[in-house]
């Protein structure tokens, strides 16, 4: 087997580990913070915006910082901070005592983690050009099936040993993923990788090395993340809460919005897989342009989707459509410059896609306070209705 295709798998088996340890106690961090001693309805949802945001926050900081150091010392070391950190960030929750202290280690996860963005640049810069599509799609499975394993799980291990257990449980696993990075993978660097210098395959014009860092390419490629981020993450961190109304109760919560979070999860991981795939062999830009209406139209109906069934069934669908657009993203934007300047490129993006996951749950935290957390639906349609605006009059520049 080629080199970068082993690698690739491995990046992705320790990948899935990562999401799905940090998964396994997040998707119920509204649950936890009652556990804390904080239960009046408006203060929680307050707080589960303010511990969302403040790591997105520090993320978007931080991120440009490791993409250039990740150019520079290697991006094996880059993902093994981020695993490592990460584990003693999961150890840290399990073991806190009030909500303050969460959110400094959210502040601190956001700081030293990071292991999409450090798995990703490991896999952009060792994979050939023509099959970047292929590889990044096919790591961005990964993130998925781990957020599908990972709260079904959690949800579990939260209901037979409670929210504490859950986070230690993950902090323990990634310090197990952090030992398997560090004997398995193989640094980029010491690849050697196919010489092709074009991409082609949908008859679009073969884009090749040596263009400007900065144009607008980078701007329409930023964009549609800052987009695609605003959409699934509005909502995501309150729909733990949604579980808790709908129900009227917390008994049973955490298994129900865990099964809720694993098939969302699943259905996004489908689409990595298929549709990244997919946009190796077909016109790309009618490719966005399908995912981008689609979306639209599923998103439209959610708010009026009755109970938890439906409502996971919708927004599932939108996931798996919205999971087909940024993979053809990361791999253009990629195989728009060298190797060694994709740790760079994927902090730039890091630090857009914080900058959304810092502004997604303080909106969707208004929303749910002054109106109701349902509400908070009706703004995903407004959300991807500029997405397929973006796409429509600007998608080319990313292309061609």
């Amino acid at each position: 087997m080629e080199r970068w295709k082993s690698n690739l798998y491995i990046i992705w088996m320790t990948q899935t580990i990562s999401l799905m340890s940090f998964n396994l106690g997040l998707p119920f961090m509204s649950y936890y913070i009652q556990e804390l001693g904080v239960t009046e309805p408006d203060l929680v949802k307050t707080y589960v915006g303010l511990l969302t945001a403040v790591s997105g926050i520090s993320a978007g900081v931080m991120a440009p910082v490791w993409g250039r150091l990740a150019d520079k010392y290697g991006k094996k070391m880059m993902l093994l901070r981020a695993i490592a950190a990460g584990g003693l960030v999961m150890l840290g929750m399990g073991l806190s005592t009030n909500v303050y202290q969460l959110l400094v280690l959210r502040f601190l996860q956001g700081v030293f983690t990071g292991t999409i963005t450090a798995s990703a640049a490991l896999v952009a810069s060792s994979a050939p050009e023509n099959r970047l599509g292929f590889a990044l799609g096919f790591l961005s499975t990964s993130t998925q099936i781990g957020a599908c394993v990972g709260p079904a799980l959690g949800g579990m291990v939260a209901e037979w040993l409670g929210y504490r257990n859950s986070f230690i449980f993950g902090g323990t696993l990634l310090l197990m993923d952090f030992l398997l990075v560090l004997i398995l993978v193989r640094d980029s660097s010491k690849i050697n990788k196919p010489s092709i210098n074009v991409l082609k395959g949908d008859g679009e014009k073969s884009m090749t090395k040596g263009k400007p860092f900065f144009g607008p390419w980078l701007l329409v490629g930023l964009a549609l993340i800052l987009i695609i981020r605003l959409a699934t993450n509005v909502f995501s961190p309150y729909m733990a809460i949604f579980v808790q109304e709908s129900l009227g109760t917390l008994d049973g919560a955490s298994r129900i919005t865990g099964l809720m979070n694993g098939f969302i999860g699943l259905m996004t991981g489908l689409s990595g897989y298929i549709l990244g795939r997919l946009g190796d062999r077909v016109n790309r830009y009618r490719l966005l342009m399908t995912c981008a209406l689609t979306s639209l139209l599923i998103a439209i109906p959610l708010f009026w989707s009755t109970g938890v069934l439906m409502l996971a069934v919708n927004y599932g669908l939108m996931m798996f459509v919205l999971g087909g657009i940024e993979p053809i993203v990361m791999s253009v934007s990629s195989s728009r410059l060298p190797s060694n300047q994709r740790g760079q490129l994927f902090g730039i993006q890091t630090f857009v896609s914080s900058f959304a996951w810092a502004a997604s749950p303080l909106l969707g935290s208004l929303i749910s306070v002054y109106f109701s957390v349902k509400a908070i639906l009706l703004v995903i349609p407004l959300i991807l209705l500029a997405q397929l605006l973006i796409i429509l009059f600007c998608g080319k520049k990313l292309l061609y």
